[in-house]
């Protein structure tokens, strides 16, 4: 026995040592597929994921007041942040909740509004003539198509010419699927494309996942329409008030959930549960054994990792390929302090995007900033902008 104990032991730090080369360097193991793994795989696979780094939070944009006047991003003012999304040319998208606009923050440090008058409504037409009402989600598309989400049940979408279209809903308050004109929605969150090009939406007091294809068609993609929590077959499973929503390069759809959990919706239409006992909590670890406070918008980096905003625990956690949930920023409790991961806080996080240094960009609601979480303290923070090659 004791020779079995050794061998075990020796193994895994041979397992360990042929990983330091890979943390050296920062690199990261391919992305596995399937559910979350067995704790003991869990662990073995922290040994290789991308060595761990001091992560710095400071304000990107936004002075704090309420407001939305344009400049300078640290000069700016906001009224509620909520989505956030990078375009391909590394331009940061803001949606302005409550001021009732869509905001962008080019590559040169100035904020500036691309639709809406800040008039609540839905009206469509020239963007700087449209209304919005409280819109919240965003998306890009591979066209620079800008897409919102908003309470008049529909999703908008702004052209990169500066028109605003009803992309999808009718406005009226339902759940029927269909011509993307007719279709009907019960408060449409996230959304998220997949690489076709077609665009998945949580719809949350239908407590379904609905996807509008390329040719303009809605259908449901899973959930009963029941409250609940239940995996299985997509036309089986259960969600409760979807909120967040991405999509892996092979695919899969991730939703987090009222269930305080992250689903996995599979290309096959299989639901499982990605990571989160169910129960409220901030535990990190196997990601099976975690637990969350009603987590918010998701992101995946390059390298597979989820990221999640948590509005209960005012964090924002990740989820690595291999299972393991760690938190990169927010003590837990609610402020706007800025500093190491550790010791910094948020007050409604929301929206979350990377860019590909791997600077991550949240929308920190009732702070009206828009925060950024960076691998490393910063010398100048007004040097660091969104870094999407062009």
């Amino acid at each position: 026995m004791k020779k079995f104990n050794f061998i075990i032991i020796a193994g895994f730090y041979l397992l360990f040592a042929n990983c330091t080369a890979e943390l050296n360097s920062d690199s990261s193991l391919n992305e596995q597929s399937g559910s979350v793994k067995s704790e003991e795989a869990a662990i073995a696979g922290l040994a290789c994921s991308p060595k761990p780094k001091l992560h710095y939070v400071s304000t990107y944009a936004g002075t704090g007041a309420a407001g939305s006047s344009d400049g300078q991003r640290l000069e700016a003012t906001f009224n509620d942040v909520a989505g956030v999304a990078i375009d391909k040319y590394g331009n940061l998208i803001v949606v302005d909740a409550i001021g009732n606009k869509i905001r962008k923050i080019n590559t040169n440090g100035i904020t500036y509004t691309i639709a809406g008058n800040g008039n609540t409504g839905g009206d469509d037409g020239p963007a700087m003539q449209a209304t919005f009402w409280q819109p919240e989600g965003v998306a890009v598309d591979a066209n620079s198509n800008i897409y919102v989400s908003d309470l008049n049940n529909k999703v908008r979408k702004i052209s990169p010419s500066g028109k605003v279209t009803t992309f999808a809903g009718s406005g009226a308050y339902g759940s029927a699927d269909g011509p993307a004109y007719n279709a009907s929605f019960k408060y449409i969150h996230d959304m998220a494309f997949d690489k076709e090009g077609n665009l998945f939406v949580t719809d949350i007091q239908n407590h379904k996942i609905r996807k509008i294809s390329k040719n303009g068609t809605v259908s449901t993609y899973a959930g009963t329409g029941n409250p609940g929590s239940n995996d299985g077959p997509a036309n089986k499973a259960c969600f409760l008030e979807p909120i967040g929503i991405a999509v892996d390069d092979a695919g899969n759809v991730y939703v987090s959930d009222g269930n305080h959990k992250i689903r996995k919706i599979t290309e096959k239409g299989m639901v499982s549960t990605y990571a989160g006992t169910g129960k409220s909590g901030f535990d990190d670890g196997p990601a099976h054994k975690a637990s969350f406070y009603f987590p918010g918008s998701l992101s995946f980096d390059s390298y597979g990792n989820l990221y999640v905003t948590e509005s209960g625990n005012y964090k924002v956690r990740k989820i690595t390929p291999e299972g393991f949930v760690v938190t990169l920023a927010g003590d837990g409790t609610r402020g706007n302090a800025d500093g190491p991961g550790y010791k910094a806080n948020f007050d409604g996080p929301t929206g979350i995007a990377l860019d590909r240094s791997r600077n991550i960009f949240v929308g920190d609601g009732f702070n009206n900033t828009v925060r950024l979480i960076s691998p490393q303290v910063l010398q100048d923070d007004k040097e660091i902008l969104t870094s999407i090659d062009k």
